[in-house]
Protein backbone atom coordinates (compact mmCIF):
# COMPACT_ATOMS: atom_id res chain seq x y z
CA UNK A 1 0.00 0.00 0.00
CA UNK A 2 1.44 3.63 -0.85
CA UNK A 3 1.04 6.37 1.50
CA UNK A 4 -0.82 7.87 -0.38
CA UNK A 5 -3.33 5.12 -0.97
CA UNK A 6 -2.90 4.98 2.73
CA UNK A 7 -3.70 8.76 3.02
CA UNK A 8 -6.61 8.36 0.97
CA UNK A 9 -7.99 5.69 2.98
CA UNK A 10 -7.42 7.27 6.35
CA UNK A 11 -8.70 10.99 5.49
CA UNK A 12 -11.74 9.48 5.47
CA UNK A 13 -11.51 8.51 9.44
CA UNK A 14 -9.71 11.40 10.72
CA UNK A 15 -11.74 13.08 13.32
CA UNK A 16 -10.30 16.85 14.76
CA UNK A 17 -8.93 16.31 18.36
CA UNK A 18 -8.41 19.29 20.56
CA UNK A 19 -4.87 20.38 22.78
CA UNK A 20 -4.87 23.42 25.18
CA UNK A 21 -1.65 24.76 26.32
CA UNK A 22 -0.79 28.30 28.20
CA UNK A 23 1.41 30.97 26.31
CA UNK A 24 2.40 34.01 28.04
CA UNK A 25 -0.24 33.76 30.47
CA UNK A 26 -2.86 33.28 28.51
CA UNK A 27 -4.96 29.80 27.47
CA UNK A 28 -4.29 28.90 23.61
CA UNK A 29 -5.91 25.94 21.94
CA UNK A 30 -4.72 23.58 19.02
CA UNK A 31 -6.63 21.12 16.87
CA UNK A 32 -5.24 17.98 15.77
CA UNK A 33 -6.97 15.75 12.92
CA UNK A 34 -6.18 12.18 13.55
CA UNK A 35 -7.37 8.99 13.66
CA UNK A 36 -7.79 8.33 17.39
CA UNK A 37 -6.77 10.21 20.60
CA UNK A 38 -3.50 8.11 20.67
CA UNK A 39 -3.11 8.99 17.07
CA UNK A 40 -3.54 12.94 18.11
CA UNK A 41 -0.81 12.46 21.04
CA UNK A 42 1.55 11.10 18.79
CA UNK A 43 0.77 13.84 16.00
CA UNK A 44 0.89 16.30 18.86
CA UNK A 45 4.59 14.89 19.61
CA UNK A 46 5.91 15.12 15.92
CA UNK A 47 4.91 18.79 16.06
CA UNK A 48 8.06 19.65 17.79
CA UNK A 49 9.86 18.57 14.67
CA UNK A 50 7.66 21.08 12.44
CA UNK A 51 8.55 23.85 10.37
CA UNK A 52 7.12 27.29 9.43
CA UNK A 53 6.32 27.30 6.27
CA UNK A 54 4.30 30.75 5.87
CA UNK A 55 1.07 32.42 6.98
CA UNK A 56 -2.41 30.81 6.17
CA UNK A 57 -4.12 33.68 3.88
CA UNK A 58 -6.82 31.82 2.77
CA UNK A 59 -8.69 28.34 3.31
CA UNK A 60 -10.97 27.02 0.54
CA UNK A 61 -13.51 24.20 1.10
CA UNK A 62 -14.01 21.92 -2.09
CA UNK A 63 -16.90 19.97 -1.81
CA UNK A 64 -15.73 16.04 -1.00
CA UNK A 65 -18.08 14.72 -4.25
CA UNK A 66 -17.37 17.80 -6.62
CA UNK A 67 -15.28 17.90 -9.68
CA UNK A 68 -11.92 18.51 -8.87
CA UNK A 69 -12.31 14.81 -6.44
CA UNK A 70 -13.42 13.33 -9.95
CA UNK A 71 -10.13 14.71 -11.88
CA UNK A 72 -8.03 13.07 -8.87
CA UNK A 73 -9.62 10.18 -9.14
CA UNK A 74 -9.41 10.33 -13.05
CA UNK A 75 -5.62 10.96 -13.18
CA UNK A 76 -4.11 9.30 -10.37
CA UNK A 77 -6.31 6.01 -10.85
CA UNK A 78 -8.12 5.59 -7.78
Amino acid sequence: MTSRTRSANLSESFKPYLFEYRHQGADWGIEILATSPADAQERLKALAWARYKGETVAKIKVPGGGALSFLRRLIVGR
